[in-house]
């Protein structure tokens, strides 16, 4: 019943992993266009020195920029990183929703 002769899940678990769908692929893809960036980037011929004193002073880097930055990290990356830590370690552990103690120890 989806076990693998090892004991692990296997290809009929409910839990074994499953094949990417067309809307990962099509993430997969725009990811991969998205490193063309840094060979145009190169194309540009920057200054070398310009691009290291900005990194280390970044021309807007002030109060008001700081903090729409933070306010854009805070509100965008943040609630995404927690839903996809909270599918992650479902999928590794495994855990049991309907249990009162999703990750207790066996026994």
């Amino acid at each position: 019943m989806g076990l693998d002769r090892r004991g692990g899940i296997g290809p009929g678990h409910p839990r074994a992993p499953r094949s990417l769908s067309r809307v990962e692929h099509v993430g997969i893809a725009v990811g991969a266009l998205e490193l063309l960036f840094l060979p145009a980037a190169l194309l540009a011929h920057p200054h070398v020195s310009m691009v290291l004193h900005d990194f280390v002073h970044p021309p807007h880097a002030s109060a008001a920029f700081l903090t729409l930055l933070g306010a854009n990290v805070g509100a965008v990356i943040m609630p995404w990183m927690v839903f996809y830590q909270q599918e992650a370690v479902i999928d590794r552990v495994g855990a049991d929703l309907t249990s009162d103690r999703p990750f207790a120890p066996p026994g």
